[in-house]
């Protein structure tokens, strides 16, 4: 389980804890599957590559200030959106291919190097017990940079984690090398365009040619991040590298400790579809209660 205790919703840079939710909370994925009978009495199943969820978030005796944060949502009192939904029961908020590592074969890895590599994905060959691929990373020169993305020195804004001022950050990966080398792992901050601005004190990794894991955890609040608003692993290259750098099992957690590898929900952008309703109580005249209801939209 994450650290974290309470969702978060809001634009990058700008995110803003709701309320607890006190009932269930439901996540339902859909990849909008279609079943098709075919002549062989047998089926086909067509489907979306990536899984789209619709959260409900349950509220009985709401105050005031909490029902005016779900209405201020629904109102776009914030920005158009879409919004960044954190959830707390999700580990890992690395998308599901960049934490796999280009395990699914029909999907890209999104991983992106400095300028003159190469990356490759393997859907076989990672840590014993794990569900994640490999990505091989050659004809590496010192001082090159590997992470999630679609460039070494940027965040993709539309899928990247946003960071959490309140909150701790842990990244983690599997790694291993065609030689004894070190590396060093970093948690990278970016701004509101997707900018590089922060690279934290950076974890060594020292590289033999079994697999191990490499850890990085920040404090919340980190001064450095102030004015970043995502944050992404990234692997940096030293002196005389070796032919290859592997890597699997990616994962960016909001806490103080890396916990079992988890393949990644994501960080989606949703809005909310409809109004999250307010049904009223009489104690006080001011409780309320809400169904606040926010849909994926990429």
């Amino acid at each position: 389980m994450s650290a974290i205790l309470l969702p978060y919703l809001g634009k990058p840079g700008a995110m803003r804890a709701l309320p607890s939710p006190n009932g269930p909370v439901t996540a339902s994925p859909s990849k909008g599957d279609v079943v098709k009978e075919l002549p062989s009495g047998g089926v086909a199943v067509l489907t979306q590559l990536h899984a789209r969820r619709t959260y409900s978030l349950p509220y009985e005796a709401l105050d005031a200030a909490g029902a005016d944060l779900l209405l201020a949502f629904y109102n776009r009192l914030f920005g158009p959106g879409p919004y960044v939904y954190v959830d707390p029961s999700v580990r890992n908020v690395l998308g599901l291919d960049v934490s796999t590592c280009g395990m699914r074969t029909n999907a890209s890895p999104d991983w992106a190097s400095y300028v003159g590599t190469v990356v490759t994905p393997s859907a076989t060959g990672g840590p014993t017990g794990l569900s994640t691929g490999v990505i091989t990373w050659t004809s590496i020169v010192a001082a090159a940079a590997l992470q999630p993305g679609a460039a070494w020195n940027a965040a993709t804004i539309t899928k990247a984690p946003v960071y959490l001022p309140t909150e701790a950050v842990t990244v983690s990966v599997y790694a291993k090398a065609s030689a004894s080398y070190t590396a060093t792992l970093q948690l990278a901050g970016y701004d509101a365009t997707g900018v590089l601005n922060y690279t934290s004190t950076t974890a060594s990794m020292a590289l033999t040619t079994s697999w191990q894991r490499f850890t990085l955890s920040v404090a919340a609040g980190l001064a450095g991040l102030v004015s970043s608003a995502f944050v992404l692993p990234r692997i940096v290259a030293g002196a005389s590298p070796p032919t290859s750098i592997s890597i699997a099992a990616a994962q960016l957690e909001y806490g103080t400790v890396a916990t079992v590898f988890q393949p990644g929900f994501g960080s989606p952008r949703v809005l909310p579809p409809g109004t999250p309703g307010r049904e009223w109580e009489p104690a006080g005249d001011i409780a309320t209660n809400h169904t606040f209801l926010l849909r994926e939209v990429a």
